[in-house]
């Protein structure tokens, strides 16, 4: 076993652990994130309840925290796929921060980190499907759950697997809201 991979998996998922969302909550405003707009610690709804200056601190910090993991990865010497498998462990440590009892946000910024460092033009696959989707339902979780599902396609196609866990984690996330989303549009009297 190589201590060292499983040190820096530890490392990765505590440093995605970090909650932005709630520290940039409580130092700029005083308020738990998580108690306010749709509950979640994201940029998203950093910008719903604070506005746009601690939404982009929250969206800076969530990014950063996906590329700190990746750059110490490389920095340490670790190989090209093990960068992108600590940037899974990242991601996962912001949805499921151990710091929140495991309750995080939906991994979209601390993603986009590892996609843009992995696979850079699995950006140009979700933007697109993400920009239609939204445009004809203006429902954010179902195009962020579209988006994401063609960059698992993407990634697959590419031979990524650390890519396809990741995007499918991503979509895991969205897909309670898109799934309402969904019932709620096509259920017979809806």
């Amino acid at each position: 076993m190589d201590w060292g991979l499983v040190l820096m998996g530890i490392a990765s998922y505590l440093i995605g652990a970090i909650p932005t969302g709630v520290l940039v909550g409580k130092w700029l405003r005083g308020i738990n994130l998580q108690q306010v707009g749709s509950g979640n610690i994201g940029a998203a709804n950093a910008f719903d309840t604070m506005g746009i200056g601690p939404a982009l601190l929250v969206l800076a910090g969530d990014f950063g925290k996906g590329l700190l993991v990746l750059v110490l990865t490389r920095v340490l010497g670790f190989p090209r796929e093990a960068e992108l498998w600590m940037g899974f462990l990242a991601v996962t440590g912001h949805i499921f921060p151990v710091y929140l009892r495991f309750r995080g946000g939906k991994g979209l910024a601390t993603g986009l980190a590892v996609a843009l460092w992995g696979a850079p033009l699995a950006v140009l696959v979700f933007i697109p499907l993400w920009a239609v989707v939204f445009l004809l339902t203006r429902h954010m979780p179902i195009s962020s759950f579209t988006g994401v599902l063609g960059v698992a396609v993407y990634t697959g196609i590419l031979g990524i697997p650390a890519g396809v866990c990741l995007a499918l984690l991503i979509a895991g996330r969205h897909f309670p809201e898109t799934w309402v989303f969904l019932k709620e549009k096509f259920s017979p009297g809806g």
